[in-house]
Order: structure tokens, then sequence, then C-alpha cells
């Protein structure tokens, strides 16, 4: 029986291998391009089974009206990575504008949209901004237009706020440094090491070290 194991059972599991590899390679060939909203909305419920070939060949316009509704929006989390950045990019080439490309991008591809594509973040409507959760990268694409367009600090979210510079937060003014730093704390935004410092720097240079209970507390332990 030990060597009918030694030299059947490697034979036997080769050969599901084999079938499970074929099987895998008739699927592949036999998927149906995804052509319109309809099939990709249909297509929700099984995402990740989906090759990135399938979307290939969709028109971008009907992407952008799949993503309208809500309930694919929200299935849209089990896409893999590829489609997910794959389908950013055909609504960026299905908006007439980018407040619009903003609007109607779901929750699941915010943290894929590629941070060139939030240059000149004036042209986006501030609360289209802070309905997405945004990476710090994304954030600080945006930042430095939001402040040219005289946003309060206050009204931005946690994930705008962490993407604040050390070469802004050096050109304000005592005042505006101020608003920041308080605005940091009240949201509760996440922030690096580099920006702690950049703001402990700011602080001794605004002369502000008896108002740090304004600051966020990770710079009053690193001050200390």
């Amino acid at each position: 029986m030990k060597i009918w194991n030694n030299l059947w059972l490697p034979t036997i599991l080769g050969c599901f291998l084999i079938v499970d590899w074929t099987m895998a390679i008739i699927r592949s060939r036999t998927i149906q391009p995804i052509m319109n909203s309809q099939g990709l909305i249909a297509a929700g419920d099984s995402l990740a089974e989906h090759r990135l070939s399938a979307f290939l060949h969709l028109p971008p316009s009907e992407v952008l009206e799949a993503v309208k509704n809500q309930r694919f929006a929200q299935q849209l989390k089990a896409a893999s990575p590829l489609v997910k950045y794959l389908l950013v990019i055909k609504m960026v080439g299905a908006v007439g504008g980018k407040s619009d490309f903003i609007k109607y991008m779901p929750d699941a591809l915010v943290p894929y949209v590629p941070p060139f594509e939030l240059a000149f973040g004036s042209k986006f409507d501030t609360q289209d901004l802070n309905r997405k959760r945004w990476t710090s990268e994304q954030a600080a694409v945006v930042f430095d237009d939001l402040i040219e367009k005289n946003v309060s600090f206050s009204s931005m979210i946690p994930f705008l706020l962490s993407g604040f510079t050390c070469a802004v937060a050096s050109s304000l003014s005592a005042e505006s440094f101020q608003q920041l730093a308080k605005a940091l704390k009240q949201k509760n935004a996440p922030l690096k090491e580099d920006q702690l410092s950049c703001l402990e720097k700011c602080l001794t240079f605004h002369g502000l070290a008896s108002e740090v209970e304004d600051f966020p507390p990770e710079l009053v332990l690193s001050s200390g």
C-alpha cells in the first residue's frame, strides 16, 4: 500500500491539477465581454470572478451610468484592484468636467484615483470632496488648491486636512496656521511624522508655544 501511494498519489494529484488548469483556460475563453451598464450591473454579484479582459471594451459612458446604481456601487468592493483602476480611468473619460468625476465616484474606487487626476482641485465642489475618504497622497494634491480657493480648514473633513504640506503650512500667517492646527485637532486628522515635525517648527516660528493646547495631541507629545 505504501508503494502504491508513492507511485500513484502524485500521478492522481497531477491529473487533478491538469483538469483544473484546463477548465480555467476554457472559462477564460468563454467569458463574454461586458459591453453596457446593464451587463456591468448584472455582473455585480460576481465581480471578484471576472477577469480584467471582460471590462476592456466597456464604453466609459456605460461605466458612469452603472456606478449611479447604489447597489452596484457597493458591490464594487469585491472587484480586483486592476478592475477598479480600469473603471476609474474609464470614468475619467466619461465625464464632461472634473466636478462630475468626483461627484459620481463610488467609495470603493476612491483609493484608486490617480493623484494627478485631482490636480486643479479648485474646480471641484468642496462638498463632493468632503464626501470621500482620500489617501494622504490624494489629499495633498487637492489641499493647495483649496487654500487658494479660501476654503476654511474647519469645513474640511479629516482626510482632506491630512493632505497639508509643510510648504503650505509654512506660508500661512500665524492666525491661519493656528486655525489649521485647531482643525487638525478637532477633526482628529491622521498625521505623519514629517507633518508633526513641520507643525512643531511652525509653532516655534510663530511663537505659539503658549497655545499648544490648540494643537494635535501627538504634537504635544512630540514637543514634550
